[in-house]
């Protein structure tokens, strides 16, 4: 339950500086990221977290599939296997493997 308050959380803040940013609905960013997570889930068997998707779109301007690739890169890379944090643009990406 604390997971989805968090999520919701972060969707309405997301929503909030993309419509200011760029008259985005609410209905519009919680399409992007699950498409962002759907699409990292087919690539590279992972789930980020909503959290981390926003961060990545507040850094990288949004185009997903340049963010889909990065994310499956950072999660592939030798340090992340090692167990250091897999890491895009200075966000660390959480979520879970599935």
């Amino acid at each position: 339950m604390r997971g989805m308050l968090h999520r919701l959380g972060v969707v309405a803040l997301l929503a909030g500086s993309l419509a200011l940013a760029g008259c985005e609905t609410t209905k519009d960013v919680g399409t992007k990221i699950e498409e962002v997570q759907s699409k990292v889930a087919l690539a590279c068997s992972f789930v980020p977290t909503a959290a981390t998707i926003v961060a990545l779109f507040s850094k990288s301007g949004g185009e997903i599939g340049d963010m889909v690739r990065q994310i499956c890169d950072a999660l592939t890379k030798k340090k992340a296997a090692r167990g250091a944090r897999p890491m895009v643009n200075g966000v660390e990406i959480r979520g879970y493997r599935i």
